[in-house]
């Protein structure tokens, strides 16, 4: 992710921190800064949040709970990595800077 003002690059851990009501700022520029919430945004949420998770986990339940469980640990940090990869920052509107 990089800032859509001074184009410096935004650490990861920050994704975290940014929801509808919060925003996070730039370490160079100052800037609040928050999601764009588009299309994007809502197919990786409702994807992410339950319906891959449970379709991962849910051949190995009677097989192997260890493999499915670490099966799903992976998914989640890859998945994690898709979406700050993919996510496009925004300077936010209640910064008062257009």
């Amino acid at each position: 992710m990089k800032c859509p003002k001074c184009d410096s690059k935004i650490p990861a851990i920050s994704l975290i921190k940014i929801t509808r009501w919060t925003d996070i700022s730039c370490g160079q520029c100052k800037s609040k800064l928050n999601r764009n919430l588009n299309g994007q945004f809502w197919v990786m949420n409702i994807l992410g949040s339950g319906v891959l998770p449970l379709l991962l986990i849910l051949p190995f339940v009677f097989v192997n709970f260890f493999l499915a469980l670490i099966l799903t640990i992976l998914f989640v940090i890859g998945f994690y990595f898709l979406d700050y990869k993919t996510t496009k920052l925004i300077i936010s509107k209640r910064s008062g800077v257009e």
